[in-house]
């Protein structure tokens, strides 16, 4: 399968980073209410690469082996292949002429036009937040945002720092899941340029 623009991967998968040391008893100790809450509403890991072809997926550790244990989608389609634009509109499930977030910089782009047009106050992760997920995002966010504190919607955020650098962001995310998994259900988004 070849893929044009931003590889985009949604894995729904009981288990996160278990090549980090989390096992599967790990995830779902504790009473039977939260082992029986934690099969059925399973944890999400959101993966986006940018700049990135689909046979290099091979060169990141771990992540064919965390994909056979979750649900891929060999088919995926992005309607806009800018950075800006398609993370609004994977945040959103919205077209980007209806978030509004049309470029990465200038009077329609990046974090600016995300503000400005409030698209923040409903996404993914402000949606599972009131069901009771706990959602992170590790990785790059959107050009313009320059801050420290999570996206609105997120528990927690580790910007990313670009290029080799976004290989440090795996101890984070594994930190992350091992002091939250008891907490109720994870969403991770991690989001990589290549």
């Amino acid at each position: 399968m070849k893929l044009l623009g931003p590889l985009v991967c949604l894995l729904f998968v009981p288990i996160l980073y278990s090549a980090q040391g989390c096992a599967p008893e790990k995830w779902i100790a504790g009473s039977t209410a939260a082992r029986e809450d934690a099969l059925e509403r399973p944890n999400i890991l959101f993966v986006i690469t940018d700049d990135m072809r689909y046979d290099e997926t091979r060169r990141i550790e771990g992540f064919e082996a965390l994909a056979a244990r979750g649900t891929s989608f060999q088919n995926a389609y992005v309607t806009n292949s800018v950075c800006c634009p398609s993370r609004t509109t994977a945040l959103t499930g919205q077209y980007s002429h209806n978030h509004r977030v049309t470029s990465n910089v200038g009077s329609g782009g990046g974090y600016p036009a995300y503000l400005r047009h409030r698209v923040g106050s409903s996404t993914v992760a402000t949606w599972l937040q009131r069901t009771g997920y706990r959602p992170a995002l590790f990785g790059k966010f959107l050009n313009g945002y320059g801050k420290r504190r999570p996206p609105r919607g997120f528990h927690a955020y580790q910007p990313a720092g670009g290029g080799n650098k976004d290989t440090l962001l795996g101890k984070r995310p594994a930190s992350f899941v091992e002091n939250n998994h008891e907490r109720g259900p994870l969403f991770i988004a991690l989001w990589l340029k290549s």
